[in-house]
Formats: C-alpha cells, sequence, structure tokens
C-alpha cells in the first residue's frame, strides 16, 4: 500500500539516511503525487533541518544545526539552485497542496529576497518573542530564519563593543542583503516570477499583479526585468483571453435561452387568446423590457472587465521604457544621462512635473565625482530649459540656477561644470532682455565672489574666464 510504503520511506530517511529526503521528495512528486509533503522535504534540504543526523543501522545520533557544518551535500550532485527550482515548481503547480502541508511560500521567497531571513534561528536558538525554532523555521509558525545559499563567513560576526552593538548590526544586515543578493545572481527574477505564478494559480489575482508590480520596483538586473516584465505581459493578457471567452460563452448561452423563450412565448400567447388578449400583451412587452435590460446590464459588465484589461494590458506596454530606466537607474543611480532620458520619457508623455521632479531628484541622487554618462551640469540646463520653454515660468529657472550658483546646493567636481551654469544664467537674462541684470551676473562670476568660495573659487574664477 501506498501509506506504509511511505511510512517505511520516511523512517528510513529520519533514521538511517539523511540524504535520502532528496530522493524521498523525488518519489513522492512522481510515483505518489504528495506534492505537499514533497515541498517540505526540499524546504527542509534548503534550511538543512535535521542536518547533523548521522549514524549507520539502528544507532544514530543529532547534533544541533550550524551554519558552519550544515551545508546538505546531495548525493545526486543537485546544487542548492537546482534544489531552489525544484521547490518553486511544486509549491507553484500545488499551492493548495503547498500550504496544507505547512509551507508559506509566499514568505519564504519574500524573505529571500529581500534578505531578511532570520540568521540566529538557523542554529536552532530562541528569538525575542520566545518562540522556538527547528532548523530555521519556527515550531509556532513565526520565523523564516533559513539559508538560502551558502553565506560568507564575513557576514557573521560577534559585537564587541556594546557601544558600537546597533552600528555594527546595521553593518551586518546590510553586509547579508549583499552577500543574498550576489547569491541569487539570475535567480531573482525565477523567484519572483514564481512567487507570481504561485498567487496566480491560488486564485489571488490581484495579489499577483501586486508581486509582478513589487518586483518592477525592486529588482536592479536588466535579464531580470526582461523576465519579469514579460511574464507580466503575459498574465495580462491571459486575463483579457479568459474574459472574452467568457463573455462569448454568455453570449451563446443568452441566444439559446432567447430562443427557447420565442417558443414559449408563441405557445403561450396562442392559449391565452381565449382568456384575456390584453393582459397578455402587456405582461409580454413588460417581460421583454425587464428581460432586454437584465441581458444588457450583464453584457455592458463583461464588456466593462474586457476593457478595463485592455486599458491595464496597455498602460503597462506604454510604461516599459519608465519602467527599464528606473532599472537601469538603480544599477547606477550617478548616471546622468540615464536622468536626462528619464526626463525627456516624461516630456514624451506630457508630464511635465514629474520630468522636473526626476532631474530634482538627480540633483540630489548623483554625485559629481562618480558621474558617467555625462556632465552633471547638463542635468541643471536641462532643467532650466524645461521650466523656462516647456512651463514657461522663467523664475523658476532663475531660482534653480541661484541654488546651483550662488548658494552651492551642488558640489562640482569640474569647475567647468558651474562654468556653464553661470553662463547659462547670463544667456537666460539676455533672452529676456535684462541687459543690466545680464551684465551684473557676468561680473559677478568672474569676480569669484559668487559660486565658490577659497582655492575652488578662484579655479571658478578662471574657468569662468
Amino acid at each position: 500500500p501506498t501509506e506504509t510504503a511511505l511510512r517505511i520511506l520516511r523512517r528510513h530517511a529520519l533514521c538511517f539516511d539523511t540524504t535520502f529526503r532528496e530522493d524521498l521528495a523525488t518519489l513522492c512528486i512522481t510515483r505518489y503525487h504528495r506534492y505537499g509533503e514533497a515541498a517540505s522535504l526540499l524546504l527542509q534540504l534548503l534550511n538543512n533541518e535535521e542536518a547533523g543526523i548521522s549514524g549507520s543501522g539502528n544507532s544514530f545520533r543529532t547534533s544541533k544545526p550550524s551554519l558552519s557544518s550544515g551545508v546538505f551535500m546531495s548525493p545526486n550532485g543537485t546544487t542548492r539552485h537546482e534544489l531552489w527550482l525544484r521547490f518553486a515548481e511544486v509549491c507553484t503547480g500545488h499551492p493548495r497542496e503547498a500550504k496544507v502541508a505547512g509551507v508559506d511560500f509566499d514568505g519564504i521567497v519574500r524573505a529571500v529576497l529581500k534578505g531578511h531571513d532570520a540568521l540566529g534561528a538557523a542554529s536552532g536558538t530562541a528569538d525575542s518573542g520566545g518562540s522556538r525554532v527547528k532548523g530555521g523555521i519556527g515550531v509556532d509558525g513565526q520565523g523564516l530564519g533559513f539559508q538560502v545559499f551558502d553565506r560568507s563567513s564575513s557576514a557573521f560576526g560577534a559585537t564587541e563593543d556594546d557601544n558600537d552593538r546597533t552600528q555594527q548590526q546595521q553593518q551586518q544586515q546590510n553586509t547579508d542583503t549583499r552577500v543574498i543578493n550576489h547569491r541569487l545572481g539570475e535567480m531573482e527574477g525565477t523567484l519572483w516570477t514564481r512567487l507570481a505564478e504561485y498567487h496566480v494559480r491560488a486564485g489571488d489575482f490581484e495579489l499577483a499583479r501586486s508581486v509582478y508590480e513589487e518586483a518592477l520596483d525592486a529588482i536592479t538586473r536588466v535579464r531580470d526585468f526582461s523576465l519579469v516584465f514579460d511574464a507580466y505581459v503575459k498574465f495580462e493578457e491571459s486575463v483579457i483571453e479568459a474574459l472574452m471567452e467568457l463573455m462569448d460563452d454568455d453570449e451563446e448561452d443568452e441566444d439559446a435561452d432567447g430562443a427557447d423563450g420565442m417558443d414559449e412565448g408563441g405557445s403561450g400567447k396562442a392559449k391565452s387568446k381565449s382568456k384575456s388578449e390584453n393582459t397578455t400583451d402587456d405582461d409580454e412587452d413588460m417581460d421583454i423590457l425587464l428581460g432586454d435590460n437584465a441581458a444588457n446590464e450583464e453584457s455592458a459588465g463583461a464588456s466593462a472587465d474586457v476593457e478595463l484589461a485592455m486599458a491595464r494590458a496597455e498602460h503597462l506596454t506604454a510604461r516599459r521604457p519608465l519602467l527599464l530606466n528606473r532599472v537601469l537607474l538603480r544599477q547606477n543611480p550617478h548616471n546622468v544621462g540615464e536622468w536626462i532620458k528619464r526626463s525627456k520619457l516624461y516630456m514624451d508623455l506630457g508630464e511635465v512635473d514629474m520630468a522636473t521632479s526626476a532631474l530634482e531628484e538627480s540633483l540630489k541622487s548623483v554625485i559629481a565625482r562618480k558621474s558617467v554618462n555625462g556632465s552633471p551640469s547638463s542635468l541643471v540646463l536641462t532643467l532650466v530649459d524645461i521650466h523656462e520653454n516647456e512651463r514657461k515660468d522663467v523664475d523658476a529657472s532663475r531660482r534653480v540656477l541661484e541654488r546651483i550658483c550662488s548658494k552651492n546646493e551642488y558640489d562640482f567636481q569640474d569647475t567647468e561644470d558651474l562654468a556653464q551654469c553661470h553662463a547659462a544664467w547670463v544667456e537666460l537674462e539676455l533672452r529676456q532682455e535684462n541687459w543690466d541684470m545680464a551684465l551684473d551676473l557676468a561680473r559677478r562670476s568672474v569676480s569669484g565672489k559668487i559660486g565658490a568660495s577659497g582655492a575652488h573659487g578662484k579655479r571658478s574664477s578662471k574657468a569662468i574666464k
């Protein structure tokens, strides 16, 4: 019997050969179709639960799993990446079975992607709330502390000075996040798409849509962006197809009901002629009117759903350049060319305020000595041009140049950039035919009294001259 065979295999995997858990998970998937148990076993392997169990025959010993010695070594040569893919495939293909088995796939993947896995839980310790953990998973369901991939030893270390405890903990958390992101590699986009597919198969379409949006706001690689975006578009297209098929089926059912109603209405009308012809005619007219209104309301609701789904798909496709630009800026926030491209994309969409906001954000994000793909002064000049020519607000252009040239709100690395800003200010006043103001600004700029001080001011004055 299946249950007897499973019990024997479980006992063997628990007491005699812990490495057999991988084969047992494979058997649960392929032969016994116990997908929930397979997901739980794969989670134990990734979590390295009971990794210290070893022995032969009927004698075996247990030890606490540790980060250093608790690395699962597959006898079949399966890597952790392959285990992760298999685990994700089982959970996304059978979300209800995995949830019944106690596998919180959503929480696990989010903890992995955000780097919030509890490191202390992996050593079998108790957290601050006193919840017991075993193999990195809270026994009472309060914890997701399991390792994703092998961690570097530099990410761990005890705090020696109590006064610096908070700072070191923050540095350790940042290091853990960087290590996880590095170890994830190309798995990041795959995990996001698997998480969304998990909710789709569970029937939570709105939650799946929010997962896709969250993924587009979190990923930092173009490859992962293409993977997530294509899956998102495919999901929206499948929703449209399903709604259209549903609407077609409803129309066919309505046509069939209408034909049956016509036959019944004709026979009823013939029978009621001898009784009360006027009363029957009035009732039939009322039924026709009410039936048509109800049918129209249903068809209008179905067509509205289709139109909404199509609008969502079109809006997503239109947002692709901006979303891709945001990914590139997350890779390198000091890319001047991408910031200017972002403002142009907003201008093409007619969103002038968003374009100016993007350039204002760039002045806060771009560090002059780290800037690439353009000079920082081009950000200022583009912002001034939008205020002057698009918004027709010359005063806003003056305020921007005053902040840069007089108040030193941006620290340029090259004095040539500051000289271009001074020259742009003078040219702005010349275009407005403020001859005296333009002459005064030119004199002040070459005097070195504004825009810089000390040695930097001398270099800036020479550059302006």
